[in-house]
């Protein structure tokens, strides 16, 4: 219904500046964006359209980040639908279902139970409505290193609560649900994250050394983006006279890349001062998303070494993409 409901009825507007990109689209009276839809709809098997209205709705109203939110829905919402945690405990009305055969052949009312489903989780974890439901609002890792001791006899061995979440972890504790883009570089924990400051393009399965300077060289104009107040659908005509519309509206010859890593440089000490340094990944469904990028996008020398030891590969393939990243920008940021 998007495509006849917003696109068919041109029912779009801007964010309120005045652009003449109208980017913001209108179905059903409800804004609908790629990254909160992808993240409170798909993931938690809500896959149609008019059921996202509700969940998406919900996690809004709460006040939820809707990407950080959906990431943890799925998370919780799989657990339950594993049977690691109890519908009840959560403070939800049923299991989830997620079985393909529900997806495929009664599409509508499998998306309309799992948006109901996310929606009372939203409403649970914002009240923290019963105990685990508070738990959940520490946030995955956190989290899941309260149930790995609560409920430890529902794990296998060697199995913790936080392998079925997928997040970029920082620190001890720290995380974020990485933007809805497959792509390596949204797992990487660099120093900024929740902006673009990253290489996210599909499709590809870069050696380290290489991503780290594609990653580098989108941080050192998101910066610019970001700080000059622009949106970042503008960078395509913005990134080349932004040297020259400085010098003219103040006269100053700006050293555009210089300046940013400076202030990179300046955001890395600020953040190990504050105890959030770069870790390795402690989710085994991100390594294995991260093995099997290697292996969809066609790299086939590291497809193999995951087959091998996707473990010892994965801290391999990170320690190099920090170790360039750090060399390139003059920064410790390894692991």
């Amino acid at each position: 219904p998007f495509n006849k409901e917003a696109i068919e009825t041109k029912n779009w507007t801007n964010c309120g500046e005045p652009c003449p990109v109208v980017c913001k689209k209108y179905a059903n009276g409800h804004h609908i964006e790629y990254e909160p839809r992808e993240a409170n709809g798909p993931l938690s098997g809500v896959i149609t359209l008019r059921a996202s209205d509700v969940s998406v709705h919900a996690v809004d109203a709460m006040g939820f980040d809707a990407i950080s939110f959906g990431g943890t829905a799925a998370w919780v919402l799989e657990l339950v639908y594993r049977g690691l945690l109890k519908p009840e405990e959560v403070g939800i009305s049923d299991k989830p279902e997620f079985d393909k055969d529900s997806l495929i052949l009664k599409p509508v009312e499998t998306s309309e139970k799992n948006a109901k489903l996310v929606a009372e989780l939203a409403h649970r974890v914002a009240f923290a409505e019963t105990e685990i439901a508070r738990i959940i609002g520490e946030g995955i890792r956190r989290a899941a290193e309260i149930l790995d001791e609560k409920f430890k006899d529902r794990l296998s061995y060697g199995e913790s609560f936080k392998d079925y979440g997928v997040y970029t972890p920082i620190g001890i504790n720290g995380e974020i649900v990485p933007t809805m883009y497959w792509a390596i570089g949204n797992y990487i924990p660099l120093p900024i994250q929740g902006r673009y400051w990253t290489f996210y393009q599909f499709g590809v399965f870069l050696e380290p050394e290489e991503l780290a300077n594609k990653i580098v060289a989108s941080a050192l104009y998101e910066y610019w983006y970001d700080n000059v107040g622009w949106c970042r659908f503008h960078r395509g005509w913005a990134k080349p006279v932004l040297k020259a519309l400085f010098m003219e509206a103040y006269g100053e010859n700006v050293d555009m890349e210089g300046q940013a890593r400076k202030t990179i440089r300046k955001l890395v000490n600020f953040l190990k001062k504050a105890g959030y340094e770069p870790v390795f990944w402690d989710s085994m469904r991100v390594i294995d998303l991260v093995a099997k990028g290697a292996e969809e996008f066609g790299n086939e020398r590291w497809a193999e070494q995951f087959k091998k030891d996707k473990v010892v590969t994965a801290k391999e393939y990170l320690r190099r993409v920090l170790a360039e990243y750090s060399r390139i920008l003059g920064v410790d940021w390894t692991i």
